[in-house]
């Protein structure tokens, strides 16, 4: 009960900030193009330091390296499973978007949403932990989640996904971690203060986008409640269940079902746009996960400790 309430603080928090963005985008202060720009920055620069300074900053020990691996095998899991669900769930359809819905339902907002709210809850240690499911999240929406976009994958899919800066902070944090290698306190602490961005910047970009749909004519489709009871009720509650057999301990289990039970990818809407699908759908149905995620984060964080 206690897990739960201080994950509705902390995503009550984290909507606040998201006004912010909404009402950035409302009276001009960011624009559609200046929104991209600052996820660019979000993905490129801050998340990665966030990262790399996860591992900078955690303490050494088996504990950790143990949850790490445990961390990657539940992430695996989550993949395993969440994509064929999609599929049966979610069929090749001319009436419906399915190629968009199935990608909306597997590919959550893990780092945007996940991070700060982990963070929020265990701090580095979390955040340790956390980058298992971001890592395989980026190897993943690379390559199957561009197939599932465009039908279609290639080998130059499966090298973005290996040059992705969060990925590539993952792998040199890991290296650093396992040989004990720390940078000077100058620059750590200057990543520090980058990797500190994360939460405040990741909210106003999402509230901006958020702030970009008819939010109103949006909650009226029918068809984006099921999207969203998939995303945010129906893989959560099975990868809550599942995972808890694995037995692991309980900052890894909480840590990753988070992670699994965040709303929609941002990215869905990036995707749509290159690929050109139906990027309004894309981010509508960002809109209202993002929305409603406010009761389901909770919910699932006290069924996750009840059972």
């Amino acid at each position: 009960m206690e897990l739960s309430f201080i994950i509705l603080e902390q995503t009550i928090m984290l909507f606040l900030i998201m006004i912010v963005g909404v009402i950035c985008y409302k009276t001009k202060i960011i624009t559609k193009e200046g929104n991209k720009q600052l996820s660019d920055i979000m993905m490129k620069i801050v998340m990665p330091a966030m990262v790399f300074n996860a591992y900078q900053t955690a303490d050494y020990s088996t504990k950790l390296l143990t949850g790490l691996g445990q961390g990657f095998i539940l992430s695996f899991v989550f993949f395993v499973i969440t994509i064929p669900v999609s599929m049966i769930i979610f069929r090749k359809s001319d009436k419906y978007e399915y190629s968009i819905e199935r990608f909306s339902t597997i590919y959550t907002n893990c780092a945007f949403m996940g991070f700060p709210l982990i963070d929020g809850i265990f701090g580095a240690e979390g955040i340790l932990y956390t980058t298992s499911f971001v890592t395989l999240f980026n190897i993943f929406v690379w390559t199957h989640g561009i197939m599932v976009m465009k039908n279609e994958v290639s080998f130059k899919s499966f090298l973005n996904a290996l040059k992705s800066p969060a990925l590539i902070a993952v792998v040199v944090g890991i290296i650093c971690y396992l040989f004990r290698l720390t940078i000077h306190s100058v620059p750590l602490s200057a990543i520090g203060f980058v990797a500190s961005m994360n939460t405040p910047l990741a909210m106003i970009i999402a509230g901006a986008t958020i702030a970009q749909t008819n939010i109103i004519k949006t909650l009226k489709k029918a068809r984006i409640y099921l999207v969203t009871i998939v995303r945010l009720l129906i893989i959560p509650f099975i990868m809550v269940f599942v995972m808890k057999l694995f037995g692991v301990s309980n900052t890894v289990y909480v840590s990753i079902v988070i992670a699994s039970s965040c709303p929609t990818a941002t990215i869905g809407t990036l995707f749509a746009i290159k690929y050109d699908k139906n990027a309004i759908y894309a981010s509508e149905i960002f809109a209202v996960t993002t929305l409603l995620s406010a009761i389901s984060l909770p919910l699932i964080a006290y069924v996750s400790q009840m059972i």
